[in-house]
C-alpha cells in the first residue's frame, strides 16, 4: 500500500469543483430563462405544478433538451449535482486500486454502489 499522490487529490477535488459549477451554471441558466418566460407564475403554482415532472425520463429528458425547454435543463442541472459525487467516488476507488491501497478501494466502492442503487433502483421506486 502507497501514499496516494498529491496529483490524486487534486483530481479528486477538481472533479467536485467542475461538476458543482457546472451544475451551477445549467441550474441558474435554466431557471433564469424559465423566469423571464413565466413572469406572473408564484412559487405556489411553481411547487404545485411540477415543471420538471415530465422530463425526469430518459426519454422526456432528451426530447425536451432537442426541443430547449427551460424545465428539461433544470432537470439536467439536478442530474448533473446528483452524478458529481458518484463520479468523485469513482476518481477516489480508481486512484486507491491504482496505488494498490485495496482497503480504501474496497470501501469506495462499497460506497459507490450503495450510491448507484440509491440512484438508480431505490430512486426510480420512491418517486
Amino acid at each position: 500500500m502507497s501514499e496516494l499522490p498529491q496529483e490524486a487529490y487534486s483530481t479528486m477535488a477538481l472533479v467536485l469543483r467542475v461538476g458543482l459549477a457546472l451544475a451551477l451554471a445549467v441550474l441558474l441558466g435554466a431557471l433564469a430563462t424559465y423566469l423571464a418566460r413565466y413572469t406572473s407564475i408564484t412559487p405556489d403554482q411553481l411547487i404545485q405544478n411540477n415543471p420538471i415532472e415530465g422530463y425526469i425520463s430518459p426519454q422526456g429528458l432528451v426530447n425536451g433538451l432537442l426541443g430547449l425547454h427551460s424545465e428539461a435543463f433544470m432537470t439536467l442541472g439536478i442530474l448533473v449535482l446528483a452524478v458529481t459525487p458518484i463520479a468523485r467516488v469513482f476518481t477516489g476507488l480508481w486512484y486507491f486500486r491504482k496505488a494498490g491501497d485495496r482497503p480504501l478501494a474496497w470501501v469506495a466502492f462499497t460506497v459507490l454502489m450503495l450510491l448507484l442503487i440509491g440512484f438508480f433502483i431505490i430512486g426510480p421506486v420512491v418517486r
